[in-house]
């Protein structure tokens, strides 16, 4: 998770794999708006365990070099977080994640556990969107959330308590079939009306909603 986003003030973690590289040196660096607190540990089978902590949050760059070169998809770019404080402490309870339909509401709880703050909950749509949830007190610390799907695809639903994330915030959660749907696969554009001899012609496919697979 380390290389996908952190926080302030606590150690971020992530395992790298050396053991069929063969002979070379691993270097190490993070670059960002704080200087970073490094340690390296080794794991079992072949894993090295690389920890950073920061002390500001931004966007900072994980090199990971291997004989002076990048490794693959290094520097990696990671958000991170402001500290969340008593947002670690809020939980969440039925969720489901997968199986889900569109304009069928999905509703899950989220229990404070003592903490104390402002809840908020957002959802990100394949297509760009972002729409808030319902959400509503149940108990003294306890929320029911609801949220409504309108297309297929992969959603993020983002839980936060005082702007900051809880844990394992966002939470992807599959609508509809993650088989590819070419029926919800569209084009658009000039150059499927007429063209020209010699020059670029453009159109637009659009994939939203239409699941994985190859164009």
């Amino acid at each position: 998770p380390g290389l996908e986003k952190g926080e302030v003030g606590l150690k971020n973690v992530c395992n790298i794999y050396t053991r069929e590289a063969g002979p070379g040196s691993l270097s190490l660096a993070v670059e960002g708006p704080g200087k970073a607190d490094m340690s390296v540990e080794e794991r079992p089978n072949g894993f090295l365990g690389f920890m950073y902590k920061v002390p500001k949050p931004g966007m900072y760059g994980l090199h990971i070099k291997f004989d002076d070169e990048h490794i693959p998809g290094s520097p990696y770019m990671v958000n991170v977080a402001p500290d969340s404080g008593k947002a670690r402490q809020v939980t969440v309870h039925s969720l489901k994640d997968r199986n889900l339909s569109v304009d069928k509401p999905n509703t899950f709880t989220v229990n404070f556990n003592g903490a104390t703050g402002k809840l908020h909950a957002s959802v990100r749509t394949p297509s760009g969107g972002h729409e808030d949830c319902f959400i509503q007190e149940m108990d003294t610390g306890m929320y029911g959330v609801r949220c409504i799907p309108k297309e297929n695809g992969v959603h993020y639903v983002d839980v936060k308590l005082n702007d900051a994330h809880i844990p394992d915030s966002p939470f992807a959660l599959m609508v509809g079939s993650c088989a590819a749907d070419p029926a919800m696969v569209s084009a658009s554009g000039e150059a499927l009306e007429h063209a020209k001899c010699g020059v670029k012609n453009k159109f637009v496919v659009h994939t939203a909603g239409a699941g994985s697979g190859l164009l």
